[in-house]
């Protein structure tokens, strides 16, 4: 199978990230119209960084998130524009979200593989420590 290069400004490349990022304190709030909101400002925020998602997966309490980014583009750098201007959005749209003193954990997953181990996410996911 043929991989699907992108040609940017100064280079051709495949970069691809899949992240998972968790709710502060594991707070069960993305569902109904969070979550429906979430997934159009993930959306949005991605086509502004010229990201494209490749994969979408909402949970109660993290966001399973896979891209194709531009080689310029660090995973920290995603992380950073992606949950902060979405927990901005989100705290001003939906009252009981203030409540929560921050919407996302400052922390996150990143790997580069294609293929990740259902383990390892779920590691992931129980073990981080809200920072």
């Amino acid at each position: 199978m043929k991989k699907k290069y992108k040609q940017y400004q100064n280079a051709v490349a495949l970069v691809k990230y899949h992240f998972v990022f968790i709710t502060r304190r594991h707070k069960k709030v993305l569902s109904g119209d969070v979550e429906t909101r979430l997934r159009e400002l993930l959306q949005l925020n991605c086509t502004e960084l010229n990201v494209e998602i490749l994969g979408l997966e909402v949970m109660l309490d993290h966001v399973h998130l896979h891209v194709a980014a531009p080689p310029s583009l660090a995973p920290l750098q995603i992380m950073f524009r992606v949950k902060g201007s979405t927990a901005k959005v989100l705290r001003t749209e939906f009252e009981h979200l203030k409540r929560i003193p921050s919407m996302f954990t400052t922390g996150f997953f990143v790997s580069t593989e294609e293929i990740i181990s259902r383990e390892d996410i779920d590691w992931y996911v129980a073990n981080e420590v809200s920072m």
